[in-house]
């Protein structure tokens, strides 16, 4: 089986930088154009299931995806992004200046940081996980595609765990908005064979 992981379309607090988190903020108008543009990249592929985040610039994006399939989404909350708490809504440069050796920690040894609202990565990696695992049970027999619409850090944390990669990576694997990264699972290893592709999105050398 592939899994195909879909970060969501932009929004105006990805634009501004703000921390998101668990805050439900819905795509901009850029983030919904993203969002069709990524759901023509992958209307020829066959898609045996969509799953997404409870979140509406999540589902937004999946429903981009499914298009004229007959596919029911299927939401699930352990799929939402990292709860930052008192962090969100916050600019990046705020919470550097506000709250120095946190943003330090976060950005330099994250798998050490005491993660606001959610208490640390490795807590949403698990939960995360959780999910993942159940989809994959259902279908690691299978040579199917499964889509999963969901956030640039709760998308790394799944794609580490399927690697085997430590959480202390986190903050040097960027994920831009409508990013693809496709794992293949297979009983003797899991295979990354795509990771941050915004081709879609036709921005050549300003993505690199």
């Amino acid at each position: 089986m592939k899994i195909i992981f879909v970060r969501h379309g932009e929004t105006e607090w990805n634009k501004l930088a703000r921390f998101q988190g668990s805050s439900d903020i819905e795509l901009s108008e850029v983030g919904r154009e993203q969002a069709k543009l990524v759901g023509k990249r992958l209307r020829d592929i066959e898609i045996s299931a969509i799953y997404s985040s409870t979140f509406k610039r999540a589902y937004e994006t999946a429903l981009a995806i499914r298009g004229d399939r007959a596919i029911e989404i299927m939401k699930d909350k352990r799929l939402g992004e990292i709860d930052f708490g008192h962090w969100e809504g916050m600019l990046f440069e705020d919470v550097k200046i506000k709250y120095p050796e946190e943003f330090t920690v976060y950005r330099q040894r994250p798998h050490e940081c005491v993660i606001p609202g959610e208490g640390s990565l490795d807590k949403a990696r698990m939960r995360a996980w959780e999910a993942l695992n159940e989809i994959i049970e259902l279908y690691k027999d299978s040579e199917e595609n499964i889509v999963i619409a969901a956030h640039g850090g709760i998308i790394r944390l799944m794609i580490f765990e399927l690697l085997n990669i430590g959480t202390e990576a986190f903050t040097s694997f960027p994920l831009y908005n409508t990013a693809i990264s496709v794992v293949e699972v297979t009983p003797e290893r899991n295979i990354l064979k795509l990771f941050n592709d915004i081709n879609h999105l036709g921005l050549g050398e300003e993505a690199i």
